[in-house]
């Protein structure tokens, strides 16, 4: 259960992350 959280949560971080850094590659 813990473990689910925590893997949905990290993927969330991920994507985010991964968004900005993609607005900031395009600047």
């Amino acid at each position: 259960m813990l473990m689910e959280l925590g893997s949905v949560y990290f993927r969330e971080r991920f994507r985010q992350n991964f968004h900005l850094l993609l607005k900031i590659l395009h600047l």
